[in-house]
């Protein structure tokens, strides 16, 4: 259980950590498989299933772990094009007449559901935790549109559950100084992955892969306006990330220091392993976000707290 993104969320109202009790609120919306004519099923399923009644909740050292799987079925639009063009030409063979619009939409709407009844169904799962000590939600969704669908479920499950982004300094700002100033906190190591935004033209974008940011070729596009929107960074050696202009961490991996220390440990079932992971993770991850926090809300950057992307190469 190694999360590969993460979109945080703050809990407004702490949520007692209780697993019993949160898996009670979860269970209504339980998931259930997708009816014949159900193009989708969404509802909590039980994060690790080590038996039938796993609980929808995982809880252990103050985390609770939800897990929100999406089952859709499978009509590929080429197969749906094909069967309605079949079925217009034979009807334009047998009656000796063209078929309208409208009865074409009609006619797409039945094989559709001709379609739906035979599909195949692919489900997929996104997983979240619950950091009671720091009231933090934390989603492992690179899209903010995944992000959007967990928490529409959460909010259905738990309709007094009150969630906000944390408030922070610009990250554009941040990373932009840090790379323009070669000046950021000691424990970060700047990589070799930026994305570049001019703000001068909207969508002018540069990738960079594999060179030094420090280079002279690469600083000399902060003196023609361009600003970071996406950093990659690593840090004390645990952890490497890409940050992005909207504070999600996306390509999280784990590095080989903190995988010995995982490979270290002893776990006799695969409940013991999947304890042992999600304990080592979810400390990392809460001792890198705090100081992240931390760097985004220093008193230098606050004061450009309020920058815009245009502005950003300024800084």
């Amino acid at each position: 259980m190694w999360f590969k993104n993460l979109q945080i969320f703050q809990i407004a109202e702490p949520i007692a950590y209780d697993g019993e009790a949160l898996a009670v609120q979860l269970e209504n919306d339980r998931h259930k498989p997708c009816g014949k004519l159900a193009p989708m099923s969404i509802g909590w399923v039980a994060p690790i299933e080590t038996s039938p009644d796993s609980p929808l909740v995982h809880a252990t050292n103050g985390f609770m772990l939800l897990a929100l799987n999406i089952e859709e079925k499978v009509i590929p639009s080429q197969v749906l094009r094909e069967q309605v063009a079949l079925r217009v030409a034979e009807i334009a063979e047998r009656e000796g007449r063209k078929v309208r619009k409208k009865e074409k939409d009609m006619l797409k709407d039945e094989v559709y559901a001709e379609l739906l009844i035979k599909a195949f169904t692919k489900s997929s799962r996104l997983f979240a935790y619950i950091d009671t000590q720091e009231n933090y939600l934390i989603i492992n969704a690179a899209s903010r549109n995944k992000a959007e669908l967990f928490l529409e479920y959460l909010r259905k499950s738990l309709n007094d559950i009150k969630l906000i982004e944390p408030e922070l300094a610009s990250p554009v700002a941040t990373m932009t100084k840090w790379v323009q100033e070669q000046n950021y906190p000691d424990n970060i190591v700047i990589e070799d992955v930026c994305v570049l935004e001019d703000s001068k033209e909207e969508g002018a974008t540069i990738r960079i892969k594999g060179q030094d940011l420090f280079a002279d070729n690469v600083q000399a596009f902060f003196q023609d306006g361009y600003f970071v929107s996406q950093l990659g960074m690593s840090w004390t050696e645990q952890v490497r990330f890409v940050l992005t202009d909207g504070f999600i961490f996306k390509s999280l991996k784990f590095l080989e220091a903190l995988q010995d220390q995982v490979n270290d440990i002893v776990s006799e079932t695969e409940q013991d392993r999947f304890d042992a992971d999600f304990f080592i993770m979810t400390q990392v991850i809460r001792e890198l976000l705090q100081e992240m926090f931390a760097c985004f809300m220093d008193s230098d950057v606050e004061k450009t707290a309020s920058i815009t992307a245009e502005e950003a190469a300024a800084v």
